[in-house]
């Protein structure tokens, strides 16, 4: 499975090099969260995350499935 996923994240760093993006016709899903950081800044995130915060303040649309360190730490959890 490390294999596979590191494979994926591959894959998706060549898509960006030649102009494209992670995200898909549904967007960004859990096994892409952590290469984010291949098309947004630390600043992007924390911008998505601060305007994330203002409309679910206690995290209860999607916990854990939208930002890279939320996603690592729900990973890790399970």
């Amino acid at each position: 499975m490390e294999k596979v996923l590191k494979a994926g994240s591959e894959i998706l760093a060549a898509c960006v090099r030649a102009g494209g993006t992670i995200s898909g016709e549904h967007g960004i899903g859990i096994e892409k969260m952590a290469d984010m950081n291949e098309v947004f800044t630390p600043d992007d995130l924390a911008a998505q995350k601060a305007v994330h915060d203002v409309l679910d303040p206690h995290d209860l649309c999607n916990p854990g499935k939208i930002f890279p360190a939320a996603a690592a730490e729900a990973m890790a959890g399970s």
